[in-house]
């Protein structure tokens, strides 16, 4: 399985665009985080299909990659499925957070 590394900040969507184009899901998101065990938070992401998912969370433009991860978090929802806007068509990905230890 690949591992992207994304700053908390960095845009969803440019993170599940660099994903899509540089690799294949799944992978594991890498989140920097010197408050987090080992210095990073993880979440597994998995593309499911394009076009939006009637069950799925939409993300804004401007939502970041750490907004995404502390949204789930705080609704202590470990796996979600999440569509993504791009220019051409969503994308719905399943998105998994990886245990907390902290």
């Amino acid at each position: 399985m690949t591992v992207v590394v994304a700053h908390d900040e960095e845009p969803v969507t440019e993170v599940f665009s660099r994903i899509l184009s540089e690799t294949k899901p799944p992978v594991v998101v890498a989140i920097p985080r010197p408050n987090a065990e080992f210095g990073f938070v993880f979440m597994t992401v998995g593309q499911t299909a394009y076009g939006e998912a009637d069950e799925a969370t939409s993300t804004g433009d401007t939502a970041s990659i750490g907004m995404l991860y502390d949204a789930m978090a705080a609704r202590q929802r470990r796996n979600s499925l999440v569509t993504v806007p791009n220019d051409w068509q969503p994308a719905t990905f399943r998105v998994e957070l990886a245990p907390s230890t902290t």
